[in-house]
């Protein structure tokens, strides 16, 4: 018979320094009703490994890129934190969508692994029935089977919760391989309010050391607030003093928790 072989399909990769439960996956995954691919790397620098080889020209011995990545985050050579840093500042990776697995990491690593371009942080499933459970709920989801918001279908599952406070918003609405519609490329960034009753509109943030460095929006005649600012590739925290109250950007879609009762809105620059 003439014509090429299908091309098989992208593969998953899952990161885990602990052999036992990466066996566990294993099974796991092969009960799961799909064709794709789990590949196991014991720890972050055998996953960059692979990913330095993958999507490049040279012949057939190339790596096929991802089209998921799920990650222990406490690992010996290169951990979680150290894969998703370099996953979110190389190309074609940085809108690759990472998923944390975790077990025993404390509130403040799961907003570390936030800010550095976690996808979702979820518990580490008990059972070998809430791990199947679970995989099969990310594999329909990220294959495009699921239509239901991927937030609300971990939650109704009996261990996979998510482990933050973190809001998702339109984020549950879009493709997964979209990544968040607030993960912006290039450095000039542009930010808008829209309050046409406002006096003074300040945008603040990390970048402008919060109070310290405000940036004034100027109005226009739509009653929109609007500036742009130069920004530097990473993850940015910000929000709005709009006449001295803060106020978050109803535009953004990506917030974390603040340390003081409230929540920041997030902006990645690639």
């Amino acid at each position: 018979m003439n014509g090429k072989a299908p091309t098989p399909p992208a593969p998953i990769l899952f990161v885990e320094d602990d052999e036992l439960y990466a066996t566990l996956i294993g099974y796991s995954w092969s009960k799961v009703e799909t064709n794709v691919p789990l590949q196991w790397f014991e720890n972050g620098k055998k996953a960059v490994a692979y990913l330095q080889k993958a999507g490049l020209p040279g012949g057939s011995g190339c790596n096929p890129v991802p089209q998921l990545i799920l990650t222990d985050l406490n690992m010996p050579v290169l951990d979680g934190f150290g894969l998703l840093k370099w996953v979110r500042q190389n190309q074609p990776f940085a809108h690759l969508p990472v998923i944390v697995l975790s077990g025993c990491a404390s509130k403040e690593n799961l907003e570390e692994a936030y800010l550095l371009g976690a996808d979702l942080c979820l518990e580490k499933p008990r059972g070998l029935e809430e791990t199947i459970e679970m995989l099969r709920v990310l594999a329909k989801f990220w294959s495009g089977a699921s239509t239901g918001k991927l937030a609300e279908i971990l939650n109704s599952l009996p261990s996979s919760t998510l482990k933050t406070q973190i809001q998702i918003k339109k984020r549950e609405e879009a493709s997964p391989r979209q990544g968040l519609q607030s993960w912006q490329n290039g450095n000039k960034q542009s930010f808008s309010f829209h309050d046409p009753s406002a006096k003074n509109v300040q945008l603040v943030g990390t970048f402008t050391q919060w109070e310290e460095k405000p940036v004034n929006l100027n109005k226009e005649r739509d009653g929109v607030w609007r500036a742009t600012v130069q920004l530097e590739p990473g993850t940015h925290r910000y929000r709005f003093l709009v006449d001295g109250q803060w106020r978050n950007d109803p535009n953004c879609d990506f917030f974390m928790p603040n340390p003081f009762g409230g929540e920041d809105a997030v902006r990645r620059v690639d």
